[in-house]
């Protein structure tokens, strides 16, 4: 009876859903009744209203009851393949409306159902942005077997049909959502139209909900989408449709990135100035700095917004000039990101779905591009398509994330898709990029025991090597001093626990290949240190001998 009430909005059906709880508690020995009271429950989390959130929690006694929520999700994915079968069975214009828009509810209702058990300690509002980056929406039949590609073939065709519509964008989330469960590319029948929806889905006119939906989608692909190649697509899928998958990625958490150029130019500004990269500024250029801090809005004169920022972008020296600090930097990255996304601020800063920087957001494209940057054509594409300016823009913010991740996986980005430095930004004099660097090694020995960073390894190394300092800087000495340690800490950490790796099937080649370059990096930073104390002590003994 419940799913068939008209529940008002924003009632408070705490009764109601404590009720549902004690009956649901007490038939888990009956599969039918147990099923039903669990769907009610269910039902009422996908309304909007109150229920106490002590009742949500799956205790110890409930959680014994559910016995996962793969039972329910896989009850729910057939309940909507069946209403799905149903509408495109009947005869269109020969059915009437109310038919076919009683079993599309029905498919909606199934898809609400379905994310609402996205998370295994309590029942969520699909909505819940959370859902999104944690939520589990794996299921098996009651046999324990996994479902294969092709039974998604038709929640594929129902997506196509609502981006078509271009009238539903919550079951389009659902959809998406519901999809990632694949981990794959779906049936070879369908994954062409799968790619062509995600990368609509990811458009920057789509709500965030729906874009970063899509992002976790392809997340749950990024193994299948690694090992495409040119030489090897499957049918219906080119080298343009994997093109277009790596522009709607950057929009999906970069939804402005490519309105105009203009645009382009100050975020790689923004970049710049995160990087700490002020140099050469001429003394009157202090007051336009505090005036762009105060004053800078996207309403502001276009001309001569221009001119400062391509006079910003052309700054070059090795220090900060008189009167610029890093407070007065950081107020002019907000402005000028204030320009580009008018409804940013500082308050929401980490906190919305579409702010410059979103630490669950970032920490599932990071991890996504790291799997793709393993393929060589899929290197091109993410330079190609300024994937390196997103990186860039989040080195700044590493050491402010929450996870480890993206502080030991950002260099080897860069290792990887720019490995001869041609598009890097960065330089051994910047302190964030030395920072960076330095936490990597630090961490580093904590991320060796996952299979997947190992092979990231030497795309460290390229990155550390690119930006070592000169041989005559004897500014750096304990600097290097401090990373070469590190270095040796993790790569003691990786020779001892070779043989675990080879045994969980990393290929004893990559494992070697890793130890080996970590070896010559630490043998090259001890030689950089030997210079130069040895040059600290030459001019030392010419000092001493006066002229």
């Amino acid at each position: 009876m419940v799913p068939f009430v008209q529940w008002p909005s924003n009632l408070d059906a705490s009764a109601v859903y404590a009720r549902l709880r004690d009956h649901f508690r007490a038939c888990s020995d009956r599969e039918e009744l147990f099923l039903k009271y669990g769907k009610a429950m269910a039902h009422l989390r996908t309304q909007t209203m109150k229920i106490k959130p002590q009742l949500l929690s799956k205790d110890f006694d409930t959680l014994r009851c559910w016995g996962g929520q793969s039972h329910f999700i896989s009850d729910a994915f057939v309940g909507g393949q069946d209403a799905y079968r149903l509408l495109e069975g009947q005869g269109s214009a020969l059915d009437p409306q109310d038919r076919r828009n009683h079993h599309l509810a029905d498919v909606r209702t199934a898809l609400r159902t379905i994310v609402a058990h996205g998370q295994c300690y309590q029942l969520s509002p699909p909505d819940d942005e959370n859902l999104i980056w944690e939520g589990d929406l794996r299921w098996c039949h009651s046999n324990g077997r996994a479902p294969s590609c092709e039974e998604f073939d038709w929640l594929i065709d129902y997506l196509t049909d609502t981006l078509a519509t271009a009238t539903d964008d919550e079951s389009e989330g659902d959809a998406v959502l519901a999809l990632s469960a694949m981990g794959g590319l779906g049936s070879s029948a369908k994954r062409p139209a799968y790619i062509r929806s995600l990368v609509c889905c990811m458009d920057s006119a789509k709500p965030p909900r729906v874009r970063h939906a899509a992002l976790r989608a392809v997340f749950e692909a990024r193994n299948e989408l690694a090992s495409l190649a040119s030489d090897s697509m499957p049918q219906g899928v080119d080298t343009h449709l994997l093109d277009a998958l790596s522009r709607a990625i950057l929009t999906a958490v970069r939804p402005y990135h490519n309105e105009t150029i203009h645009d382009k130019t100050v975020y790689q500004v923004v970049s710049m100035m995160n990087g700490s990269m002020l140099k050469d500024v001429a003394p009157d250029l202090v007051v336009k700095l505090h005036e762009l801090s105060r004053a800078l809005r996207p309403d502001h004169d276009k001309e001569l917004y221009d001119k400062t920022i391509h006079q910003l972008a052309s700054m070059k020296s090795d220090s900060m000039p008189h009167g610029v600090n890093a407070h007065l930097v950081h107020q002019l990255s907000r402005a000028l990101l204030t320009a580009v996304h008018a409804d940013y601020n500082e308050a929401t800063y980490d906190s919305e779905p579409d702010t410059p920087f979103h630490n669950d957001r970032d920490y599932c494209y990071v991890r996504l591009i790291y799997t793709l940057s393993k393929n060589d054509e899929w290197c091109q594409r993410l330079a190609r398509d300024d994937h390196l300016e997103r990186c860039t823009f989040l080195v700044h913010h590493a050491d402010q994330s929450r996870s480890l991740f993206l502080r030991s996986y950002l260099p080897a980005l860069f290792g990887r898709i720019d490995p001869e430095g041609k598009h890097h930004r960065f330089s051994p004099d910047q302190e964030g990029w030395r920072q960076l660097i330095s936490n990597t090694w630090q961490y580093a020995r904590y991320y060796i025991k996952d299979d997947e960073y190992v092979d990231g390894l030497p795309a460290v190394v390229t990155a550390t090597r690119l930006n070592l300092p000169g041989s005559d800087n004897s500014v750096q000495r304990d600097w290097l001093a401090v990373l070469a340690k590190k270095v040796n800490g993790a790569l003691g950490d990786l020779q001892q626990k070779r043989a675990i790796f080879v045994d969980n099937g990393v290929p004893p080649g990559a494992v070697d290949t890793a130890i080996f370059s970590m070896q010559g990096m630490y043998a090259d930073l001890r030689r950089m240190i030997e210079d130069r104390i040895r040059n600290t002590t030459y001019r030392d003994n010419d000092r001493s001998l006066g002229p």
